[in-house]
């Protein structure tokens, strides 16, 4: 329990800086306090949190800073006289030393709210929530302020991020060729956002890259599924590494040709450093306490979340309209990529409106926020109409990324196998030619491919 003397040191702190910042005339001790992330929650007296959000209003509206403005800005919520017993002492020559005793004092008592709910609370708390919540606060005390960097020292970090040629630079492959050119790969504290009509195969590349990054490297990678079963998701990615469909496993299943390859994919699978877990009332917080224990216990290279519009909102009461439950999901998203510094692959919704106008999917089409398109490092959008299907091409769309290029990359999709490949027609040839469906809205210009038509049985045994 934290005693009398902790909270007078706090109180007393906390006066000494006020008294400053309203005796200083040049702002400099002000400005310090508000670089520091001092705020009105860490004021333990109610008076000083007061006092405080006066002199930043004031400070925000341009105006002075004095007692005659301060005493102005904060009548009626408090008595005059105790303003002016409260800004008796202080000196500007200790204010770095006031600054830091008041983070110490809230981030002590912070940890030691979070026991106390810990204690009175666990037994209502689901484990999962709970650990979520503490990490929260955790997460909160660790964000620290960062010091402004010099010409010299930036520079020199740009030029070593523009030469360096190591994997951590490069990212981890997609095993995906031109993808991994275009995107650099998959990158630390990237949030990735892949995006596409329901049935287009968002699901399935994300399993193929888990598949490629686990086969070429030791990376563990972490699935949350909110959509699928465990099993189903073990399934496709059986069907995709073996190359036989699942009605060929079904019927044929006591054939050696159809059956060797699926045990020789199960076998492989099955020493791959990847967790599922297909919780489906689930929230970002959550997810990000679950990550974080692989990561604690077995090491964390990549997390794909599958999908954005499925994740459960935090239950904090307010009332928010959809849109914004979805744009704070993404902002925390991209917030736990950077925690746990790792590439965070999240599958999304596209709206219809690219169909319903025979258009290719762009950013706007991301159902529900905008955020998304703001808080994401690289978008990618899945887009396939008639006439590709009949040849398996499906377009993935590099519609943004941060420091690089846009652009599209061509796949193969073999949708009987959920597996996607790189594609190897030739661009440049004119032998087939794709033609969108007619549509009252004018079609994009189409290129052409000189490719063989796949059959549509499955393929031999």
């Amino acid at each position: 329990m934290l005693n009398e003397t902790f909270y007078r040191k706090w109180k007393l702190n906390t006066a000494a800086l006020l008294t400053v910042c309203v005796d200083e005339m040049n702002g400099i001790v002000l400005d310090a306090a508000v670089e520091a992330g001092i705020s009105e929650d860490m004021f333990y007296d109610p008076k000083h949190a007061i006092v405080w959000g006066a002199i930043i209003t004031l400070s925000r509206a341009n105006e002075s800073v004095d007692l005659v403005t301060v005493s102005t800005a904060v009548s009626g919520r408090m008595d005059l006289s105790d303003l002016n017993n409260l800004l008796t002492n202080g000196s500007a020559a200790g204010y770095s030393s006031y600054i830091k005793e008041i983070k110490e004092c809230y981030r002590v008592h912070q940890l030691y709210r979070m026991s106390q709910m810990i204690q009175e609370e666990a037994e209502d708390f689901d484990s999962d929530e709970l650990i979520a919540n503490v990490q929260r606060v955790i997460n909160n005390l660790d964000s620290t302020e960062k010091s402004m960097l010099a010409a010299p020292d930036f520079i020199q970090m740009g030029y070593d991020y523009l030469t360096t040629q190591d994997q951590e630079k490069k990212g981890i492959p997609t095993g995906f060729v031109r993808l991994d050119e275009t995107i650099r790969g998959l990158r630390k504290s990237k949030l990735i956002i892949l995006a596409a009509r329901p049935s287009l195969g968002k699901s399935s590349l994300a399993l193929n890259i888990a598949d490629a990054v686990t086969a070429q490297t030791d990376v563990t990678t972490a699935i949350f599924s909110l959509e699928m079963k465990a099993e189903e998701l073990g399934s496709r990615m059986i069907i995709a590494r073996s190359e036989k469909a699942e009605d060929r496993i079904r019927l044929y299943g006591d054939k050696e040709a159809v059956i060797q390859p699926v045990r020789k994919a199960v076998e492989e699978l099955k020493a791959r450093k990847i967790f599922i877990d297909d919780s489906t009332d689930i929230t970002v917080h959550q997810i990000q306490a679950r990550a974080r224990k692989i990561k604690n216990r077995h090491g964390l290279g990549l997390v794909i979340v599958d999908y954005l519009q499925l994740v459960t909102p935090e239950r904090d009461g307010s009332r928010q309209t959809r849109e914004q439950q979805v744009s704070g999901m993404s902002r925390a998203l991209k917030k736990m990529a950077d925690n746990l510094d790792v590439p965070l692959i999240c599958l999304a919704q596209l709206s219809r409106d690219s169909e319903k106008q025979g258009r290719k999917p762009r950013l706007s089409d991301l159902r529900e926020s905008g955020a998304i398109e703001q808080d994401a490092d690289v978008v990618l959008l899945l887009h396939q109409d008639e006439s590709m299907k009949e040849i398996d091409l499906v377009e993935a769309i590099v519609a943004k990324q941060r420091n690089g290029p846009t652009g599209e990359v061509e796949l193969k999709f073999a949708k009987h196998h959920t597996k996607f490949s790189d594609w190897k027609g030739d661009l440049n040839a004119t032998q087939v030619e794709l033609k969108p469906k007619p549509t009252e809205h004018p079609p994009p210009e189409r290129r052409k491919y000189n490719v063989e038509v796949a059959p549509q049985n499955g393929g031999m045994l």
